[in-house]
Protein backbone atom coordinates (compact mmCIF):
# COMPACT_ATOMS: atom_id res chain seq x y z
CA UNK A 1 0.00 0.00 0.00
CA UNK A 2 1.47 3.23 -0.94
CA UNK A 3 -0.05 6.88 -1.68
CA UNK A 4 0.41 6.31 -5.20
CA UNK A 5 -1.64 3.16 -5.20
CA UNK A 6 -4.64 5.07 -3.15
CA UNK A 7 -4.53 8.32 -5.41
CA UNK A 8 -5.38 5.37 -8.13
CA UNK A 9 -8.44 4.14 -6.45
CA UNK A 10 -6.45 0.92 -5.80
CA UNK A 11 -7.49 -0.37 -1.92
CA UNK A 12 -4.39 -0.90 0.18
CA UNK A 13 -3.46 -5.15 1.07
CA UNK A 14 -6.01 -5.70 -1.73
CA UNK A 15 -5.26 -8.51 -4.87
CA UNK A 16 -7.94 -8.57 -7.66
CA UNK A 17 -8.50 -10.63 -11.08
CA UNK A 18 -8.86 -9.41 -14.84
CA UNK A 19 -9.48 -11.46 -17.71
CA UNK A 20 -9.74 -10.83 -21.29
CA UNK A 21 -10.94 -12.82 -24.62
CA UNK A 22 -11.59 -12.83 -28.02
CA UNK A 23 -12.18 -15.07 -30.82
CA UNK A 24 -10.73 -15.05 -34.56
CA UNK A 25 -11.80 -17.06 -37.58
CA UNK A 26 -9.69 -17.21 -40.90
CA UNK A 27 -10.66 -19.12 -44.13
CA UNK A 28 -8.92 -19.41 -47.51
CA UNK A 29 -9.16 -21.88 -50.77
CA UNK A 30 -7.07 -22.38 -53.56
CA UNK A 31 -8.36 -22.59 -57.20
CA UNK A 32 -6.24 -23.66 -60.26
CA UNK A 33 -6.57 -22.79 -63.40
CA UNK A 34 -4.14 -24.77 -66.89
CA UNK A 35 -3.43 -23.89 -70.26
CA UNK A 36 -2.33 -25.93 -73.01
CA UNK A 37 -0.87 -23.72 -75.60
CA UNK A 38 2.07 -25.84 -76.54
CA UNK A 39 4.33 -22.87 -78.14
CA UNK A 40 7.72 -23.83 -79.12
CA UNK A 41 9.21 -25.27 -75.93
CA UNK A 42 5.83 -23.63 -74.07
CA UNK A 43 3.55 -26.77 -73.20
CA UNK A 44 1.76 -25.64 -70.17
CA UNK A 45 0.15 -22.67 -68.22
CA UNK A 46 -0.93 -22.65 -64.59
CA UNK A 47 -2.65 -20.23 -62.72
CA UNK A 48 -2.82 -20.74 -59.08
CA UNK A 49 -5.46 -18.62 -56.97
CA UNK A 50 -5.33 -18.52 -52.88
CA UNK A 51 -8.31 -15.81 -51.81
CA UNK A 52 -8.01 -15.65 -48.06
CA UNK A 53 -10.55 -14.14 -45.68
CA UNK A 54 -10.29 -13.88 -41.82
CA UNK A 55 -12.27 -12.33 -38.51
CA UNK A 56 -11.11 -11.04 -35.39
CA UNK A 57 -13.20 -9.20 -32.80
CA UNK A 58 -13.09 -8.58 -28.80
CA UNK A 59 -15.25 -6.94 -26.51
CA UNK A 60 -14.60 -4.02 -24.00
CA UNK A 61 -13.60 -5.20 -20.94
CA UNK A 62 -13.73 -2.22 -18.13
CA UNK A 63 -13.21 -4.23 -14.97
CA UNK A 64 -10.54 -3.09 -12.81
CA UNK A 65 -8.64 -0.73 -15.23
CA UNK A 66 -7.54 1.23 -12.40
CA UNK A 67 -4.92 -2.26 -11.69
CA UNK A 68 -4.20 -2.05 -15.32
CA UNK A 69 -3.55 1.32 -15.20
CA UNK A 70 -1.52 1.38 -11.87
CA UNK A 71 0.97 -1.83 -12.86
CA UNK A 72 1.21 -1.67 -16.52
CA UNK A 73 0.01 -4.98 -16.93
CA UNK A 74 -2.50 -6.97 -18.51
CA UNK A 75 -4.68 -6.62 -22.04
CA UNK A 76 -5.91 -3.56 -22.98
CA UNK A 77 -9.19 -4.92 -23.08
CA UNK A 78 -10.70 -2.25 -25.79
CA UNK A 79 -13.31 -3.30 -28.01
CA UNK A 80 -12.33 -4.47 -31.61
CA UNK A 81 -13.47 -5.91 -34.66
CA UNK A 82 -11.72 -5.59 -37.94
CA UNK A 83 -12.02 -8.12 -41.34
CA UNK A 84 -8.91 -8.68 -43.32
CA UNK A 85 -9.24 -9.94 -47.00
CA UNK A 86 -6.43 -10.86 -49.61
CA UNK A 87 -5.71 -12.87 -52.70
CA UNK A 88 -2.29 -14.47 -54.05
CA UNK A 89 -1.68 -15.33 -57.54
CA UNK A 90 1.16 -17.63 -58.51
CA UNK A 91 1.73 -18.45 -62.51
CA UNK A 92 3.74 -21.43 -63.22
CA UNK A 93 5.12 -22.18 -66.60
CA UNK A 94 6.22 -26.07 -68.18
CA UNK A 95 8.91 -26.11 -70.84
CA UNK A 96 10.07 -29.43 -72.86
CA UNK A 97 12.90 -29.41 -74.62
CA UNK A 98 15.53 -32.07 -75.57
CA UNK A 99 18.71 -32.88 -73.89
CA UNK A 100 21.00 -35.55 -74.78
CA UNK A 101 18.21 -36.84 -77.40
CA UNK A 102 16.00 -36.83 -74.23
CA UNK A 103 13.19 -34.75 -73.45
CA UNK A 104 13.33 -32.98 -70.30
CA UNK A 105 10.59 -31.49 -68.88
CA UNK A 106 10.99 -28.10 -66.71
CA UNK A 107 8.95 -26.17 -64.30
CA UNK A 108 9.46 -22.57 -63.51
CA UNK A 109 7.75 -20.47 -60.78
CA UNK A 110 7.23 -17.29 -63.52
CA UNK A 111 5.79 -15.19 -60.59
CA UNK A 112 3.90 -14.24 -57.39
CA UNK A 113 1.49 -11.34 -57.48
CA UNK A 114 -0.41 -10.63 -53.93
CA UNK A 115 -3.34 -8.13 -53.26
CA UNK A 116 -4.24 -7.57 -49.42
CA UNK A 117 -6.34 -5.19 -47.59
CA UNK A 118 -8.92 -5.06 -44.40
CA UNK A 119 -11.59 -3.39 -43.06
CA UNK A 120 -12.32 -1.89 -39.28
CA UNK A 121 -16.07 -1.74 -38.60
CA UNK A 122 -15.42 0.03 -35.49
CA UNK A 123 -13.23 3.42 -37.26
CA UNK A 124 -15.35 6.29 -37.39
CA UNK A 125 -13.74 7.26 -40.20
CA UNK A 126 -11.49 5.39 -42.80
CA UNK A 127 -12.94 2.10 -42.03
CA UNK A 128 -10.94 0.64 -45.54
CA UNK A 129 -7.84 -0.15 -44.75
CA UNK A 130 -4.67 1.10 -47.67
CA UNK A 131 -4.53 -1.73 -50.55
CA UNK A 132 -1.08 -3.44 -50.16
CA UNK A 133 0.00 -4.78 -53.44
CA UNK A 134 3.20 -6.98 -54.30
CA UNK A 135 4.79 -8.49 -57.25
CA UNK A 136 7.94 -11.08 -56.92
CA UNK A 137 9.62 -13.10 -59.78
CA UNK A 138 12.75 -15.05 -59.64
CA UNK A 139 12.02 -16.95 -62.61
CA UNK A 140 14.87 -15.36 -64.45
CA UNK A 141 18.77 -17.44 -62.97
CA UNK A 142 20.44 -15.36 -60.37
CA UNK A 143 17.62 -12.57 -60.25
CA UNK A 144 14.76 -12.05 -57.85
CA UNK A 145 12.92 -8.90 -58.78
CA UNK A 146 10.14 -7.04 -56.20
CA UNK A 147 7.71 -4.79 -56.78
CA UNK A 148 5.27 -3.34 -54.19
CA UNK A 149 3.02 -0.69 -53.85
CA UNK A 150 0.48 0.80 -51.17
CA UNK A 151 -2.82 2.60 -52.26
CA UNK A 152 -5.11 5.06 -50.32
CA UNK A 153 -8.86 4.15 -51.03
CA UNK A 154 -9.58 7.59 -49.44
CA UNK A 155 -8.63 11.04 -51.35
CA UNK A 156 -7.25 13.97 -49.37
CA UNK A 157 -10.79 14.85 -48.48
CA UNK A 158 -11.76 11.66 -46.95
CA UNK A 159 -14.21 10.83 -50.03
CA UNK A 160 -13.85 6.61 -50.96
CA UNK A 161 -12.38 6.00 -54.27
CA UNK A 162 -12.81 2.28 -54.57
CA UNK A 163 -11.96 2.01 -57.80
CA UNK A 164 -9.69 4.92 -58.53
CA UNK A 165 -7.51 4.59 -54.87
CA UNK A 166 -4.22 7.12 -55.13
CA UNK A 167 -0.95 5.34 -54.46
CA UNK A 168 0.91 6.45 -51.43
CA UNK A 169 3.76 4.36 -51.83
CA UNK A 170 6.50 2.11 -53.92
CA UNK A 171 9.27 0.44 -54.37
CA UNK A 172 11.28 -1.48 -56.70
CA UNK A 173 14.18 -3.90 -55.41
CA UNK A 174 16.48 -5.81 -57.63
CA UNK A 175 18.77 -8.89 -55.95
CA UNK A 176 21.25 -10.36 -58.53
CA UNK A 177 23.78 -13.26 -56.89
CA UNK A 178 26.17 -15.03 -58.31
CA UNK A 179 27.54 -18.31 -57.28
CA UNK A 180 30.67 -20.92 -57.72
CA UNK A 181 32.98 -23.01 -56.19
CA UNK A 182 35.90 -25.50 -56.23
CA UNK A 183 37.66 -27.90 -54.43
CA UNK A 184 41.42 -28.52 -53.45
CA UNK A 185 43.12 -31.41 -51.64
CA UNK A 186 45.10 -31.24 -48.27
CA UNK A 187 46.89 -33.74 -46.97
CA UNK A 188 47.26 -34.11 -43.00
CA UNK A 189 50.30 -33.99 -40.85
CA UNK A 190 49.65 -37.48 -39.74
CA UNK A 191 48.57 -40.89 -41.08
CA UNK A 192 45.48 -42.62 -40.10
CA UNK A 193 44.86 -44.81 -37.13
CA UNK A 194 46.20 -48.19 -38.32
CA UNK A 195 42.81 -50.49 -38.55
CA UNK A 196 40.55 -46.93 -38.97
CA UNK A 197 38.28 -46.87 -41.74
CA UNK A 198 36.75 -43.01 -42.41
CA UNK A 199 33.23 -42.98 -42.93
CA UNK A 200 33.54 -39.61 -44.81
CA UNK A 201 34.37 -40.40 -48.38
CA UNK A 202 36.11 -36.88 -49.30
CA UNK A 203 38.64 -38.95 -46.84
CA UNK A 204 41.26 -41.21 -48.75
CA UNK A 205 44.81 -41.89 -48.07
CA UNK A 206 47.59 -40.22 -50.35
CA UNK A 207 50.75 -41.82 -51.58
CA UNK A 208 52.70 -40.43 -48.68
CA UNK A 209 50.62 -42.10 -46.09
CA UNK A 210 49.01 -39.18 -45.02
CA UNK A 211 45.50 -38.58 -44.80
CA UNK A 212 44.15 -36.54 -48.15
CA UNK A 213 40.82 -34.29 -47.80
CA UNK A 214 39.22 -32.67 -50.18
CA UNK A 215 38.01 -29.38 -48.98
CA UNK A 216 35.53 -26.98 -51.04
CA UNK A 217 35.73 -23.20 -51.32
CA UNK A 218 32.80 -21.31 -52.27
CA UNK A 219 32.86 -17.41 -53.22
CA UNK A 220 29.97 -14.99 -54.06
CA UNK A 221 28.76 -11.79 -55.88
CA UNK A 222 25.74 -10.32 -54.86
CA UNK A 223 24.26 -7.14 -56.60
CA UNK A 224 21.10 -5.33 -54.66
CA UNK A 225 19.46 -2.03 -55.98
CA UNK A 226 16.42 -0.55 -54.18
CA UNK A 227 14.39 2.61 -55.31
CA UNK A 228 10.90 3.51 -53.19
CA UNK A 229 9.23 6.62 -53.15
CA UNK A 230 6.26 7.84 -50.92
CA UNK A 231 3.69 10.40 -51.65
CA UNK A 232 4.70 13.92 -50.60
CA UNK A 233 7.67 12.20 -48.63
CA UNK A 234 11.53 11.61 -48.90
CA UNK A 235 12.40 8.88 -52.04
CA UNK A 236 15.07 5.52 -51.11
CA UNK A 237 17.92 5.54 -54.10
CA UNK A 238 21.27 3.07 -53.74
CA UNK A 239 22.92 0.18 -54.73
CA UNK A 240 24.85 -1.95 -52.90
CA UNK A 241 27.87 -5.00 -53.64
CA UNK A 242 28.91 -7.40 -51.61
CA UNK A 243 32.00 -10.47 -52.45
CA UNK A 244 32.95 -13.46 -50.18
CA UNK A 245 36.59 -14.52 -52.09
CA UNK A 246 38.52 -17.32 -50.52
CA UNK A 247 42.34 -15.93 -51.15
CA UNK A 248 43.98 -19.19 -49.92
CA UNK A 249 43.02 -22.44 -47.60
CA UNK A 250 42.91 -20.08 -44.68
CA UNK A 251 42.45 -16.71 -45.86
CA UNK A 252 39.31 -15.27 -46.57
CA UNK A 253 38.31 -11.61 -48.08
CA UNK A 254 34.87 -10.28 -47.57
CA UNK A 255 34.34 -6.67 -49.11
CA UNK A 256 30.75 -4.44 -49.27
CA UNK A 257 29.96 -0.99 -50.70
CA UNK A 258 27.08 0.65 -50.82
CA UNK A 259 26.23 4.11 -53.10
CA UNK A 260 23.72 6.28 -52.69
CA UNK A 261 22.17 8.12 -55.68
CA UNK A 262 20.07 10.10 -53.08
CA UNK A 263 23.84 11.76 -51.75
CA UNK A 264 25.41 10.83 -55.03
CA UNK A 265 28.33 9.74 -52.76
CA UNK A 266 29.54 6.11 -51.33
CA UNK A 267 28.12 5.89 -47.86
CA UNK A 268 29.03 2.30 -46.67
CA UNK A 269 32.77 0.40 -47.31
CA UNK A 270 33.81 -2.25 -45.98
CA UNK A 271 37.09 -4.91 -46.32
CA UNK A 272 36.97 -7.77 -43.70
CA UNK A 273 40.18 -10.14 -43.89
CA UNK A 274 39.69 -13.59 -41.85
CA UNK A 275 42.27 -15.94 -41.32
CA UNK A 276 41.95 -19.24 -40.06
CA UNK A 277 44.03 -20.53 -37.37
Amino acid sequence: RTNLSESSGIPGNSTARRGTYSASLTANTVLYGTFNPKIGKLTGIRHVMTPSLSFSWQPQFDQHKEYLSYTGVGGSGSKSKSMGFGVNHLVQIKTKSLSGGKEVEKKVDLFNLNFSSGYNFLSKQHKLSNLSTSLRTYAIKNLDFTFSTTHDFYDKSGELKVFSPRWVYFSFDTHVGFRGSWEESKVGQSSPVPGYESEDSSLNLSEAGGLLQKITQSWNVDLTHRYSQSRGGPKTHWVSTSVRLPLTRKWLLNYLNRYDFSENKVTEQTFELYRDM
